[in-house]
């Protein structure tokens, strides 16, 4: 019990904050929200400070190992990227309801592969507005079905 007294407190310590480390029941989605900001904004400041790190030791120490202080001024920059892109559901929902959006920027931001040609082209089936695929074309039911006894 005091092992995971001290992790939870140690887990604070680096985070600041409670709601990850902390297996209580309590807790509301704006008290969430507020700590995940702050979990997101420690995060980056931690990169920031690595990545200043690197780039005046390690970084440095090999550009001058393999090509000599003469061209230290060349010596590449390490820098995280903290552009947040949009949930791939936020997406789909604007692209159903009529939002234009960027194949480019889509096949950028999510990683997808661009098709070859027009036969690599994948696109699912269009669903009908009741929610199902739509068999209409291949299939009627009658509308009364009539029993004899």
């Amino acid at each position: 019990m005091k092992l995971e007294l001290c992790n939870a407190e140690i887990s604070k310590a680096i985070t600041g904050e409670i709601l990850t480390a902390d297996k209580g029941n309590t807790g509301s989605y704006a008290l969430a929200k507020v700590h995940y900001e702050t979990l997101k904004k420690r995060g980056r400041k931690v990169a920031k400070a690595l990545a200043n790190t690197l780039n005046r030791t390690l970084i440095r120490w090999i550009v001058e190992l393999n090509y000599g202080k003469d061209l230290l001024h060349l010596t590449p920059k390490l820098q995280f990227d903290f552009k947040e892109i949009p949930e791939w559901e936020q997406v789909k929902d604007a692209i159903d309801r009529g939002v234009p959006v960027s194949k480019e920027a889509l096949y950028t931001l999510y990683n997808l592969p661009k098709p070859q040609n027009e036969e690599d082209v994948f696109v699912s089936p269009k669903l009908s507005p009741q929610g199902g695929m739509d068999f209409s074309d291949f299939f009627t039911l009658p509308r009364r079905v009539k029993l004899k006894p």
